[in-house]
């Protein structure tokens, strides 16, 4: 689950509960600036900070900082006063914890997501804790304070069949993309179907002109009947999608480059093809995973996620420790 439907939820029902912000790494970490926790009154915990070695430590300083009404900095792992917590990759991380996160923050930045909008939280840190507003501009934020992007969900259309696109669906389905099919093919209908991937038969080209598409939407051309990419390319190169691949061989793609440089087609050099990267892939399932990975590290290089600005250094490194004293215990995983 979302760690903001998570927060939502909870808050939703009248809970009490945290939200975790990992907001600098001395070192290196298994999860990037940004990343967010939120833990229950009840010690319930959705979401990873540092890939499972800390996060019920992370819960239980949660769980004090609820108890005592406060927001709190704290370091764990390097240079951190308190050894108790020794990170395995020898870093330090800094995390932010706020008690006090409002359901109308919360909502604000599930409705900019679902709208496939950019948008951020502003934490201002102050002695007394923190105010967080949200903010549809991203910025460098002044003073004591950090700023957190939200990017919508990453979407992808692929136009084709056969056993490729069934593992693709499946593969960037479980990825958390946002997926859709549409396939001449009554097989992968009925596969895809069975597999609760949304799936639409492909009858014409009309289908394709009002699909959304923005910078966070892929499409994967799955065809071996290649005359079938005409009409998608003139939809989609001229259009703001972040990632647009075809798959076929290196003749097959210098093929159907001559092909759209003879219609006047711009913006080819979009075009990743050989679609995927290269992993010397024989099966369907490796060249879905090509492919997905080559999609994953293209949205990367252009939009970094959870990306973090912090004006300073956000808080002393050396923070008193809250105590737990009275908080819940942590539920056992």
């Amino acid at each position: 689950m979302n760690e903001l439907h998570a927060l939502k939820d909870y808050l939703t029902v009248g809970s009490r509960a945290c939200l975790v912000t990992l907001i600098r790494v001395d070192g290196s970490s298994p999860r990037p600036i940004g990343s967010q926790m939120v833990v229950s009154d009840t010690g319930d915990h959705e979401g990873y900070l540092t890939g499972g070695c800390a996060e019920a430590a992370i819960a239980g300083e949660a769980l004090a900082a609820m108890t005592a009404g406060r927001n709190v900095g704290v370091r764990f792992g390097k240079g951190s006063p308190y050894m108790d917590i020794v990170l395995p990759c020898g870093s330090g991380i800094d995390i932010w914890f706020d008690t006090h996160p409002t359901l109308k923050v919360v909502n604000a930045l599930i409705e900019h997501q679902l709208a496939r909008k950019r948008v951020a939280l502003l934490t201002q840190l102050r002695p007394a804790g923190s105010i967080s507003t949200v903010e549809t501009e991203l910025h460098k934020p002044s003073g004591n304070a950090f700023l957190r992007t939200y990017f919508p969900t990453r979407r992808l259309y692929i136009f084709g069949g056969g056993p490729v696109t069934h593992s693709l669906a499946s593969l960037a389905q479980t990825a958390g993309y946002e997926v859709e099919v549409f396939t001449p093919d009554t097989r992968t209908l009925e596969y895809l179907t069975g597999q609760a991937v949304a799936v639409r038969r492909l009858i014409g080209t009309e289908q394709i002109i009002a699909l959304p598409t923005d910078p966070w939407t892929a499409v994967v051309l799955l065809f071996h009947e290649h005359d079938r990419e005409t009409a998608l390319f003139e939809r989609f190169l001229p259009s703001d999608v972040g990632y647009i691949g075809a798959i076929g061989s290196r003749v097959t793609h210098g093929n159907r480059l001559e092909t759209l440089h003879g219609i006047d087609l711009p913006q080819t050099s979009r075009i990743h093809g050989p679609i995927g990267l290269d992993i010397a892939a024989k099966s369907s399932n490796e060249i879905a995973i090509s492919i997905l990975a080559e999609m994953t590290l293209s949205f990367r290089k252009a939009q970094p996620d959870n990306q973090l600005l912090c004006s300073t250094d956000a808080f002393p490194q050396t923070v008193p420790r809250l105590d737990r004293q009275g908080a819940p215990a942590i539920p056992s995983l």
